[in-house]
């Protein structure tokens, strides 16, 4: 796993994390209203990359590195130790509260602990999104939401700027600019 300076900034790599949760929301939005295409190695590929990129902006903002690779376990580990048991603590907070998530990771053999379930998870977004190559012995389990929205409250705690930042599109510009009432052009 490279790992050094580089010119990629926290700000954006939480803006693409931001980006794919909002993606994920879109999906998840769409099934609760109805569609009932399988549509689950999408949101599990996405939900994974989403944690790749909350843990990459983080690790961003504590020590100013940014490091490659997909395995979440990986990047976890280069958090503070600091950092590391406090998303532990909000993990096992989230269990306690939801004790059905417990109960169903249970019954597949898989520990509810964080690194537990970083361990089951670590290679989710490669295993997701080459699911059409699947090996019989390949498997990954996803149960990392929580850590998702644990590092995404965090990252926003300290960067309170950032709270809207898909709006921010300063060089990036929106894929659909709002339209101009009144100024809307004949083909639009």
């Amino acid at each position: 796993m490279k790992r050094g300076p580089s010119k990629v900034s926290a700000k954006d790599a939480f803006r693409t994390a931001e980006a794919w949760l909002e993606a994920s929301e879109v999906l998840h939005t769409d099934g609760r209203a109805g569609n009932d295409r399988l549509l689950v190695f999408v949101f599990a590929t996405m939900s994974a990359f989403q944690l790749e990129m909350y843990l990459k902006a983080l690790l961003l903002l504590e020590d100013g590195l940014h490091t490659e690779g997909h395995n979440v376990l990986k990047l976890f580990q280069k958090l503070s130790v600091k950092t590391q048991a406090e998303l532990t603590k909000e993990h096992a907070a989230y269990i306690a509260r939801f004790p059905e998530v417990a109960t169903r990771l249970k019954e597949k053999n898989i520990s509810p602990d964080l690194l537990s379930l970083l361990r089951h998870g670590q290679d989710a977004f490669v295993v997701f999104r080459y699911a059409h190559e699947r090996k019989k012995d390949q498997k990954s389990t996803w149960a990392l939401t929580s850590l998702v929205m644990a590092i995404r409250d965090r990252i926003r705690k300290a960067k309170p700027e950032w709270h809207d930042i898909l709006r921010d599109t300063e060089g990036h510009g929106p894929l659909y600019p709002a339209r101009q009432v009144g100024n809307a052009r004949a083909d639009d």
